[in-house]
């Protein structure tokens, strides 16, 4: 059990928390922020990644998602496109959550194929 809740305790740290506030910046949480919590947010996202022009992006994309008077019948594909056109620093910190989301898998995926493999010893 101790095991358990310090894994828990290292993946949740604060190291990590940078990573985990980059799914913050998903269209449809960035527009229930008040000024004062996405201001601190992109502030401690771009403290650990240091992408240029990343705050003022974010903020134009902040203000942005607030507006109601954006084209309401585009598709969110379209939309997110043109999004990340526009603002080419929250693009690149997309990436690296993109980037972020592979890792995990290819981890998983490797923790299960090895479990497979030492569990399949011939002992014959």
């Amino acid at each position: 059990m101790d095991s358990l809740i310090q894994s828990l305790g290292n993946r949740f740290s604060e190291c990590y928390m940078p990573a985990f506030m980059l799914y913050q910046l998903h269209r449809n949480h960035i527009k229930n922020f008040d000024r004062s919590d996405i201001t601190d947010t992109v502030r401690t996202i771009n403290e650990f990644y240091r992408i240029d022009n990343f705050e003022q992006d974010t903020m134009s994309l902040y203000v942005m998602s607030k507006k109601k008077s954006l084209e309401q019948n585009k598709s969110a594909c379209v939309d997110l496109v043109i999004k990340m056109v526009m603002f080419p620093a929250v693009r690149e910190a997309m990436n690296i959550l993109l980037a972020l989301s592979q890792e995990s898998r290819v981890k998983t995926w490797l923790r299960y194929t090895m479990s497979d493999q030492t569990g399949s010893h011939d002992y014959s």
